[in-house]
This record gives structure tokens, sequence and C-alpha cells, in this order.
């Protein structure tokens, strides 16, 4: 679970920073970033993959978080939990202009009742001070 969300994170990173931004509602067929979801064992002719397109590479990202969302725990100490993916999730909906499935896995993390917004912006940086 933890590999694909990594996995799937980068490779949300990858395509906002290298390639065309989603369009809702286009073909998003645009050259994105090269897909390797197979270990590289040596670098040889089979090892040469070309860039996939930015809807194969958000469809890959997609599948990745679901998935990690459905393999992790609830509580896994300091390491990502299914509402850290769920988040994620949320952002990759943003950035595609899926609102509801956005307010979906945002509402997920929202109702876990597990985690609350901060008093003070001063308080998320500073673990040293009080709340306001």
């Amino acid at each position: 679970g933890e590999a694909l969300f990594i996995r799937g994170i980068l490779y949300f990173e990858l395509v906002r920073l290298y390639a065309q931004p989603w369009v809702a509602g286009t073909p998003n067929t645009g050259p994105a970033v090269p897909l390797v979801l197979t270990p590289t064992r040596a670098i040889n002719d089979e090892s040469k993959v070309s860039r996939a397109t930015v809807t194969q590479v958000y469809t890959q990202v997609l599948d990745d978080l679901k998935k990690a969302e459905s393999l992790l725990p609830e509580e896994n100490g300091v390491r990502a939990t299914t509402f850290v993916v769920s988040a994620f999730l949320s952002r990759v909906y943003l950035q595609q202009s899926d609102y509801a499935n956005a307010l979906a896995a945002a509402n997920r993390v929202i109702q876990s009742g597990k985690y609350a917004l901060q008093s003070s912006v001063k308080a998320v940086f500073d673990q040293n001070s009080t709340a306001e």
C-alpha cells in the first residue's frame, strides 16, 4: 500500500511539473512522462519507454491511490494511512476539476474525526508556541 501511495503521488507531481495541465472535458492526449510500472533490471532496448499521455498518467495515479487507500490502515504511526491517501486523492480530483469525487475524498478525512484545523497559522509552523 505504501509503495503504491508513493508511486501515485510522485507520478502526480511529475505530470504536473513536466506535462501540459489537465483540462477538464478535453482528451488530454499530450505527452506527459514515461510510465515505468515494472522493475528495470538492466538497461536495454526494452527499458527505453516512451512518454505516456496526460490521461494515462492520471489514470495510473488514481489507480495507485485507490488501491493504496484500500490497503493502508487507519493508524500507522508516522507512515501513510488511508486518510493521507484520501487527502491526496482529493488533490488529484481537484486538479481534474472532478469536484464531486474531491468532496467525497476530503469528507472521508474530515468525517473520520481524527483531524482538526489548527486554531492559528502560527501553531502550524511553530510547535513551541501556544495557540492565540
